[in-house]
């Protein structure tokens, strides 16, 4: 058994508990008594599997094996002036090195990371991978985090160094960098840093550089698979972040896992960046396209701002992973250019969404189709690939959807075009996905089957079917750092994390997603009532409709708050007053003319509006489960919910809280009258 030499500091009032090892890295396994681990600097013991992903790996390792594999195959691509770079797997290896030496040379110690406070980019990667291989920590946190926020990540993952996007991002750190006494060096990715002890990128690189591989050999040699490699900050809505602790073992197990579910193929595979690389969807997207000789392409930064579908279209993906909000407005794209079509091509659209429907229908059922076969693809040739090629998903072939429910009205639209989505389900403590459905499950709402060599069960608190998902494996992270009683809520004595899903498991397509235990409302007649159901139902018989927020925790009857479509500014992704033109049209449609804004809704009050959204609530209340499960009353809020504003965080989910507390007084005048 390896030797250990163990001392303790005290950083910031915490004691954390340090491990001296022997050389032996950066494969190797610590000892460690326990599947769980709060400290940094600490080691969880992995859980039992079978011999699947292994040896284990480091990320470095897993890194260098994709390079030797790869080699010349580009990895990266980005552009500059409208021209694409390509970046091969051994330039990216080696230039992760570099950017290793330079953050050792800085200071990076062991158990300390590396923030990065960017939009995605090679930059971001770089850090990413390079605190990694250095023996640090990444972290990454959320271009719209507040001073306050980034002090708070800076500290939570005892950072020795941030790495910003600009003198925007900048400020933020500056603001707080006297608070954080671990920092010892700034890094800003674009132009000339103004401030003297600020470095530009160029000069992180040229202080790599020039460093031998002497001390980066040393990390290496001191690094375990089984301790903390990244933090990642949930997108909680309420209180601070909490940060999840991932290990090695859990990034590369889950990547591995994910490629033994679905049959990715080597070197041919594109995938688009756009999501934010701080969240976990996005980075064990590209830790996969990495391990299977993927290229990742970086989309522009307007890409959330309306220009996603021009990169789509100059990059091709082969993968594509949305979260439901990107759906949606895709959706919302397509819809509004087929009103406007002659009404041969709406016949046309119709006639194919109908045939294609009954495919996936009887798919999904186990039927094959002998006698349509031949029909599914005319229509897919004059108007599916059309569409496709519209949106720059022509070569797709994975189209994956996660980070939230997705509306199944949603799903149906795509399956009627040839796009089956398949959701995965999962979470930042479970590394990602932990079940991904199947192409046939597109017209269900289906979460799928869970990824190889995991566990899933459902802990039942009744005599029903349902009860709240739980998952044991490789992929359970390790810990909250420094909160130990949140991480025993999440993560049981036996290594099993503990969702806050509710769900039930079919024999025959997998987990399907029932609710989540923390967004049940309890009435004031003590009535338990999920959230979700009712919002997605109602936003179904709405089209104009946007988001939907449930209210009636501890009052006598159910009430929503409702945002409307409208148009986006395109300089900063925030929701405009003008209505979008699928919502003018139906304003126009149930009778209210010359209504342009949200506010001509709000101050003029058209009855015909009104009475079209009382009746589309009426509909939704007919599919209650009970007389507590309707919705009595409705307000419109004055403008659609965003991430800029604060009521979506960044994968856009709303945040129900900030929600509540932004418009109490609304609330209250629903419940006074």
């Amino acid at each position: 058994m390896m030797e250990e030499n163990r001392t303790f500091a005290y950083r910031n009032g915490i004691q954390h508990n340090s491990v001296a090892k022997k050389a032996g890295g950066p494969d190797i396994v610590i000892p460690a008594s326990s599947s769980i681990c709060t400290s940094i600097n600490g080691a969880v013991r992995i859980n039992k599997s079978d011999d699947f992903a292994k040896p284990y790996i480091s990320v470095a390792t897993s890194l260098k094996q994709s390079a030797d594999k790869y080699q010349d195959h580009p990895a990266l691509s980005y552009k500059i002036e409208d021209k694409w770079t390509n970046i091969s797997y051994q330039q990216f290896y080696k230039s992760v090195q570099t950017v290793a030496k330079a953050f050792l040379k800085l200071g990076l110690e062991k158990y300390h990371s590396v923030c990065i406070l960017g939009i995605n980019s090679p930059e971001w990667l770089l850090s990413s991978f390079g605190a990694m291989m250095a023996g640090g920590i990444q972290a990454g946190i959320y271009t719209t985090n507040s001073a306050e926020a980034c002090l708070h990540c800076l500290k939570k993952s005892y950072a020795n160094i941030v790495v910003v996007q600009n003198t925007q991002q900048l400020e933020k750190i500056l603001q707080v960098r006297d608070q954080a006494p671990l920092l010892k060096a700034i890094i800003q990715i674009e132009g000339t840093p103004s401030y003297p002890d600020v470095l530009s990128w160029k000069q992180l690189v040229e202080i790599g550089e020039k460093e031998s591989n002497e001390q980066l050999e040393k990390a290496l040699q001191n690094t375990a698979v089984n301790e903390c490699c990244a933090i990642l900050f949930t997108s909680g809505t309420t209180g601070l972040a909490k940060g999840v602790m991932l290990s090695h073992d859990n990034i590369v197990f889950t990547a591995k896992a994910i490629h033994g579910l679905v049959n990715f193929k080597e070197k041919c595979e594109r995938v688009l960046t756009y999501l934010p690389l701080s969240h976990i969807a996005e980075q064990i997207i590209l830790c996969l396209t990495l391990q299977i000789g993927g290229t990742i392409y970086f989309a522009d930064a307007n890409v959330l701002k309306g220009t996603l579908i021009d990169n789509l279209k100059a990059v091709k993906p082969t993968i594509f992973f949305g979260v439901p909000r990107i759906w949606e407005k895709i959706k919302e794209g397509i819809e509004a250019k087929v009103k406007s079509a002659p009404v041969i091509k709406k016949w046309l659209l119709y006639g194919t969404s109908s045939v294609m429907i009954h495919k996936y229908k009887h798919l999904s059922n186990g039927y094959s189709m002998p006698l349509m076969n031949k029909i599914p693809a005319v229509f897919q040739y004059l108007v599916c690939n059309k569409i496709k090629d519209g949106l720059g998903l022509s070569e797709c072939r994975y189209f994956f959807s996660g980070a939230a429910p997705i509306m199944l009205d949603t799903k149906e639209f795509f399956a009627g075009i040839d796009i089956p989505i398949c959701e995965a389900y999962g979470m930042t403590e479970s590394c990602g996905p932990i079940t991904i459905a199947s192409p046939i499950c597109c017209m269900m709402k289906c979460a799928g089957k869970q990824l190889p060599h995991i566990e899933l069960n459902i802990k039942k608190t009744t005599y029903d079917e349902e009860g709240e998902i739980c998952s044991y494996g490789r992929h359970v992270f390790m810990g909250y750092v420094d909160d130990l009683d949140k991480t025993k809520e999440s993560i049981d004595d036996d290594g099993r994390l503990h969702t806050g899903d509710l769900g039930k498991i079919d024999p025959h397509f997998g987990l399907l997603i029932t609710g989540r235990l923390k967004d049940i409302i309890i009435t004031a007649g003590g009535e338990n009532i999920p959230t979700g159901l009712i919002e997605e139902t109602i936003k179904s018989e709405l089209p104009i409709i946007s988001n939907v927020v449930l209210i009636g925790d501890a009052r006598k009857y159910l009430t929503v708050l409702i945002t409307l479509k409208s148009l986006i500014d395109k300089n900063n992704g925030a929701p405009l007053d003008e209505l979008d033109n699928v919502t003018k049209q139906w304003c126009k449609q149930v009778g209210a003319t010359n209504i342009e804004t949200v506010s001509d809704v709000i101050q003029k009050k058209p009855k015909e509006v009104y009475h079209a959204i009382e009746a589309g609530i009426t509909i939704a209340n007919k599919k209650a489960t009970s007389n507590a499960q309707k919705v009595q009353k409705f307000r419109i809020l004055p403008k659609d919910f965003s991430i800029p504003s604060g009521e979506m965080g960044p994968t856009m989910k709303v945040k129900r809280q900030v929600v509540l507390d932004r418009y109490k007084d609304v609330i209250e005048e629903m419940y006074q009258e």
